[in-house]
């Protein structure tokens, strides 16, 4: 029996059955009080597995607890963006068109059940921000890198995303000479 605060106990199951070669049907995963998730209960990572397993070997429970420090190295967060961005806008300011070239750094392996490319998936459609731009080219690559991996959070891709495009703002804005610091 496994207590976690997690959001998919259900896929939990799934994926701890099928990492420990424990049928299904003798493994339970209760989640009693999830609390505030957003996206950090919804994957299995290695330390959830590495409780089970020892719970299993010792036959007794095991708690997992890690200070915020530790989480904030371990878990997920925004990882590393790169950005070739480039705009254009008319003499008045608008924003015409944004062509971007996107790299995201994905960690050293994909959290089940999640695939490894959700920052690179998502960064190209957060690439204008709150502007209305009429056209837009975005291209991203998933790079692999020996951090830890990259998974769901809350506004998964739009810090990075954000950085760049109010960059590119106040590029534009100096440029046009309407820079209104």
């Amino acid at each position: 029996m496994v207590y976690i605060s997690h959001q998919l106990p259900v896929p939990m199951q799934i994926g701890l059955s099928q990492t420990l070669g424990i049928s299904q049907r003798k493994l339970r995963v209760i989640a009693p009080d999830v609390g505030g998730g957003f996206g950090l209960k919804v994957y299995l990572d290695g330390e959830t597995v590495a409780v089970a397993w020892a719970a299993r070997r010792l036959g007794r429970p095991v708690r997992w607890i890690q200070d915020r420090m530790e989480h904030l190295v371990c878990d997920a967060n925004c990882r590393d963006h790169w950005y070739r961005i480039t705009g254009y806008a008319d003499d008045d300011g608008r924003v015409l068109a944004i062509d971007c070239d996107c790299w995201c750094d994905t960690g050293a392996y994909s959290p089940w059940p999640w695939p490894a490319g959700i920052e690179a998936s998502t960064a190209p459609g957060n690439i204008t921000g709150p502007y209305a731009v009429r056209a837009v080219r975005g291209r991203a690559v998933t790079v692999a890198t020996n951090k830890p991996p990259g998974q769901p959070y809350r506004g998964v891709a739009r810090p990075g995303a954000c950085m760049a495009h109010e960059t590119l703002m106040d590029e534009l804005a100096h440029q046009l000479d309407i820079e209104p610091h």
